[in-house]
């Protein structure tokens, strides 16, 4: 992970619930190329850091339609 904000506003109600992260993370196996914006699931914001590991998952949002997310592995 490369950089992270952490959202205190609900800005849409389908978000879910106050604070939770948006982290900037750089895919491996990419040289940096690829970089995906996503909610970062299993960490305080007090925990989140440059570098944290983190893995991927998906997240279903409807029965057709799942978003790929980030766990951190602290």
């Amino acid at each position: 992970m490369r950089s992270w904000v952490v959202v205190h506003r609900v800005l849409h109600p389908a978000l879910g619930k106050v604070p939770y992260v948006l982290a900037e993370v750089v895919l491996d196996g990419t040289d940096g190329q690829v970089v995906l914006t996503t909610k970062l699931l299993g960490c305080r914001p007090g925990d989140v850091r440059i570098g944290l590991p983190v893995a991927a998952e998906f997240t279903p949002v409807s029965p057709e339609i799942a978003l790929p997310t980030m766990r951190g592995d602290n």
